[in-house]
């Protein structure tokens, strides 16, 4: 069966509010959102779900660069050598343009008219480890273990994926960090344009409860 929330429309309670942006609305179907989809709740961000006390510290395994912002217009903080002492404070998704994806699984009767064979739009990992996706008015969410890639599946048993990606969208995703001394920025995690995708160097290490 494939794994739903349907509150996940909760999960979008921090979009920001902008031009040519939009919020998913808490109830009901709705229609896809406009883009730039700008997403608060993503990978790297204090989950107090998961953990409920103070962030901890971690060293970066590689060199970085913090910048002012995770918009357009951020300048230069400074380099973050290997070894530096930070803490994960937030982090960001931004979704210029949807993955695509395919529903392979079969569905909880409450997502009706969704059905197995649907295309779904994919809108970024949060910070619980689902990805939030849209299909016919109705958001649901999948756990990043349970979605396949272009058919590749994790899974010797392929039906343990619901959901296939077929086309990666155009996404960022931005962490942000307190160094020890106390200055705050953002390092780049990801950049998805379709099949190129390029990770920040702590993309890995720094996304993590």
């Amino acid at each position: 069966m494939l794994t739903t929330r349907l509150g996940a429309f909760l999960l979008f309670a921090a979009l920001v509010a902008a031009t040519s942006q939009t919020s998913v609305p808490k109830s009901g179907k709705s229609p896809a959102p406009k883009l730039p989809l700008v997403d608060f709740d993503a990978c790297g961000s204090p989950n107090p779900r998961i953990y409920s006390g103070e962030p901890l510290p971690f060293e970066l395994e590689a060199d970085d660069s913090l910048y002012s912002s995770w918009q357009a217009s951020r300048a230069f903080v400074r380099s973050l050598p290997r070894g530096t002492k930070v803490t994960k404070i937030g982090a960001v998704n931004i979704t210029r343009e949807p993955d695509r994806g395919v529903i392979t699984g079969k569905l909880d009767q409450s997502l009706s008219p969704l059905a197995e064979g649907d295309e779904v739009l994919g809108y970024g990992l949060h910070s619980d480890g689902f990805v939030s996706f849209w299909g016919k008015g109705i958001w649901f969410t999948e756990y990043e273990d349970n979605i396949a890639h272009e058919g590749s599946c994790g899974f010797a048993n392929k039906s343990e994926c619901h959901v296939n990606i077929t086309k990666p969208g155009v996404q960022e995703w931005w962490m942000q960090l307190k160094t020890s001394d106390g200055s705050t920025g953002w390092i780049l995690g990801l950049k998805q344009s379709g099949d190129k995708v390029s990770f920040g160097p702590n993309a890995g290490y720094a996304c993590r409860d």
